[in-house]
């Protein structure tokens, strides 16, 4: 039986959201198990209260996690105990464990992807990737969202690789367009980092359509928009608050009109990037889905439907072969 395991330590609101998401995919999804990693007790505990199928469960116990204030580097040859690097190491050593899921430390599970899991031959780094919505009633692709701070363009172009067969594997489509942010459209605009990238991502086998602005992102026609982690992480969290600000804006009028509520609420479903699951790393042995260190039960539950999605069309292997070219 494929198997997902999950971190359940680390996260913002504690271990319950993450249990009681994932028990409510696992209940979903009837031909998967699941490996939990944490404090027993309270597995146990939301299991029951889930009425879950227990025959479809296995723990792996601790108490111990890495924080937020740790180093990255501490899952190198320590923190053995901690519930991300357990689970890490069964991810490998495990072949019915195809998939993990954690709202720890992000450089932490970044570094332990490299050291802990392993990544396709020849990468140096995995990139961050995750899917949100955008205007034309589909997803696109932010690619490089937060892993990778200082790049160079070699690593620019692996990431348009990556994310091309990322978006391949998660929407079925076979020629996704590819966008490089930029601060304008003219392939003469932005550093030097973004120039060079440019000229060789152009010569790749992709449906390249040039740079994009930081205004485009969800509303452009591209599939998949490629630049630093540094200036990802930043895009993606101001759209999201850009767009929480919008929906308090409408919650501070009190009571709301049938057509104003339906307002809030389609915002509310466009921006509300927590609650559709987390970030992908690219480039890595096995699928690692990252959940927001504030991440809820819908949260936990969409990166579990994620993982096997993900499993389901191979995806692993989908993205070590993009980069053969």
């Amino acid at each position: 039986m494929r198997k997902i395991i999950v971190d359940t330590l680390g996260a913002d609101m504690g271990s319950e959201p993450i249990i009681t998401g994932a028990l409510r995919a696992l209940k979903e999804n009837t031909e998967i198990g699941m490996v939990f990693v944490g404090i027993k007790d309270d597995i146990l505990k939301y299991a029951a209260d889930a009425d879950a199928d227990m025959d479809r469960i296995e723990i792996i116990e601790t108490d111990k996690f890495v924080s937020d204030t740790d180093l990255p580097t501490c899952v190198f040859n320590g923190a053995d105990d901690s519930s991300m690097v357990m689970t890490l190491e069964n991810l490998k050593k495990n072949d019915e464990i195809v998939g993990m899921i954690s709202a720890g430390n992000t450089g932490a599970l970044l570094v332990g992807t490299i050291c802990r899991l392993g990544l396709i031959p020849g990468l140096r780094t995995p990139v961050l990737a995750t899917a949100i919505p955008c205007k034309k009633d589909g997803l696109v692709c932010l690619v490089d969202c937060g892993a990778n701070t200082e790049c160079v363009a070699e690593d620019l172009k692996r990431f348009a690789l990556m994310g091309n067969a990322f978006m391949q594997s998660l929407t079925g489509n076979e020629n996704p367009k590819v966008a490089l942010m930029s601060v304008g459209r003219n392939r003469h605009k932005g550093t030097n980092l973004v120039k060079e990238a440019y000229g060789l991502i152009e010569k790749l086998p992709l449906n390249f359509i040039g740079n994009i602005e930081g205004n485009d992102m969800v509303g452009s026609e591209a599939d998949v928009i490629v630049t630093d982690g540094f200036t990802g992480n930043i895009l993606l969290k101001n759209t999201e608050a850009a767009g929480m600000i919008a929906i308090n804006a409408i919650d501070s009028l009190g009571t709301l009109s049938p057509e104003l509520q339906k307002v809030r609420d389609e915002l509310y479903d466009f921006f509300a990037f927590n609650d559709r699951g987390g970030a992908v790393f690219l480039g890595t042995r096995k699928a690692v889905v990252k959940m927001h260190g504030c991440a809820n039960q819908d949260t936990a539950y969409a990166c579990v439907n994620l993982a096997i999605k993900l499993e389901d069309r191979n995806f692993s292997s989908h993205v070590a072969a993009s980069l053969n070219v």
